[in-house]
């Protein structure tokens, strides 16, 4: 689970920056809280951040998504704030705490340039102040270790952290090294497979459905009324695929999946799925049925469907995949109801709150311009966070919690609207053009 994100000198962002995903004082849906009873912590299993466009709303999913595939291994650019000449010099900071599989609380934390990493750190907290533990602290060069090592685990470490890129973190390096320590293995799952972050761009996994969600997901599909009786999903057999497609083409589809070092594919307006499974070539036939007036069904691809119809397709592994017991999922989503109508959208959200409860390991944090989602009785007030562009041309983040006059029955909404609780555009042009 996500506790806590804080950064600074990213993108529009000039100034250190928190986000939290612990519980306020409030009671009002307490029921849905997460809780951890060995760290006394209460976590909010949802968070909406509103904001003008330019404020810093996307800028603050891509700064998640920056840690996560720093941590995975890739190397990449690093946009500081370019408002202030300073901060160009000036290093970007990042600091994530989160509860990983193994159930405990974890900071980490690192610094980078963009020519090198300047500072990288790992804390595991214990229940008690006194049991926290520095797990190694690296300034550039040099890494110091508070861990008990045996002589052969300080060699090797050793070895990994010589061995470390100026421009690579540590924790990289020794999971590719396979070390095994499972404070460092169960930080990098949390990075590379609990937290997933989508973008408006971002396709579903059509594999997934078809693995674990073709019923449930023809019937969503129904009640959310976009107008399919079902949606199919249905592997090709390698000999029909041989059949259907010359070897030459398989070859290519191959390739390209390797070169772009991604799993799937898609191929004729999205109604074929390509992907490597085990170095296997195995491909998805979708399509959407719709019944035609005289009560026949009518086969649709993916392609011929709305945009909204196909958003909605590539939310719902993210909806199941948060609902189902036992999940730890962190799914962070940008412009989660673009194409989506506000019922829609307000209807999935639901869904998922309904299936939270103290047990839940699971959260959403996504990004909206929907007021209709801004409401006391589908949200708490810190579950409820703004950007605002400041004069500088800096972004802003915080909560509606820090409000300290919004009591429980206040219409959110309208002050919001009335400009009363920031976050909206300062819009100026007035008459016809």
């Amino acid at each position: 689970m996500l506790i806590s994100f804080s950064f600074q000198n990213w993108m529009s962002f000039r100034d250190e920056t928190e986000f939290s995903m612990k519980a306020g004082r409030e009671k009002q849906h307490h029921e849905r809280l997460a809780s951890i009873p060995d760290y006394d912590l209460k976590l909010l299993p949802i968070s909406a951040v509103y904001g003008g466009n330019a404020s810093g709303k996307s800028n603050f999913v891509v700064a998640l998504a920056f840690c996560k595939r720093m941590v995975c291994g890739e190397t990449l650019p690093v946009p500081t704030f370019r408002l202030d000449n300073e901060c160009a010099s000036q290093p970007s900071r990042f600091s994530v705490t989160l509860i990983a599989d193994n159930d405990k609380v974890y900071e980490y934390f690192f610094s980078v340039t963009k020519e090198c990493v300047q500072e990288e750190k790992l804390v595991r907290y214990g229940t008690k102040p006194a049991d926290d533990v520095t797990i190694y602290h690296r300034v550039k060069d040099e890494i110091t270790f508070d861990l008990e090592l045996s002589a052969e685990e300080q060699f090797r470490f050793t070895i990994f952290k010589e061995g470390t890129h100026n421009n690579q973190l540590f924790l990289t390096n020794t999971i590719s090294q396979k070390v095994k320590n499972e404070d460092l293995q169960a930080v990098y799952r949390w990075f590379s497979d609990s937290l997933v972050v989508l973008t408006p761009e971002s396709k579903v996994s059509l594999w997934y459905i078809y693995r674990h969600l073709n019923e449930k997901a023809s019937l969503i599909l129904q009640k959310l009324d976009t107008g399919l009786v079902s949606f199919v999903a249905t592997e090709i057999s390698s000999d029909d695929l041989k059949r259907q497609h010359p070897s030459g083409f398989l070859e290519t589809i191959r390739n390209q999946l390797m070169e772009e070092n991604t799993l799937e594919l898609y191929v004729g307006h999205i109604n074929t799925l390509f992907l490597l499974e085990n170095d296997e070539l195995k491909a998805i036939h979708c399509k959407s049925i719709h019944e035609s007036m005289n009560g026949e069904e009518v086969d649709f691809s993916l392609g011929e469907e709305s945009d909204g119809t196909k958003r909605v397709i590539d939310l719902l592994p993210a909806f199941f995949q948060m609902s189902v017991q036992n999940s730890r999922r962190v799914f962070v989503i940008d412009e989660i109801d673009r194409s989506l109508h506000t019922l829609m959208i307000l209807s999935l959200v639901k869904a998922y709150l309904a299936s939270c409860n103290g047990n839940n390991r699971a959260q959403l944090v996504f990004t909206t311009h929907n007021v209709m989602l801004m409401d006391q009785d589908i949200f708490r007030r810190d579950e409820i966070w703004v950007t605002e562009r400041q004069n500088q041309g800096q972004s802003k983040l915080y909560s509606f919690a820090e409000f300290k006059e919004v009591r429980s029955d206040t219409q959110i909404r309208k002050s919001y609207l009335q400009g009363r609780m920031g976050g909206i555009p300062h819009i100026l042009l007035q008459g016809p053009f």
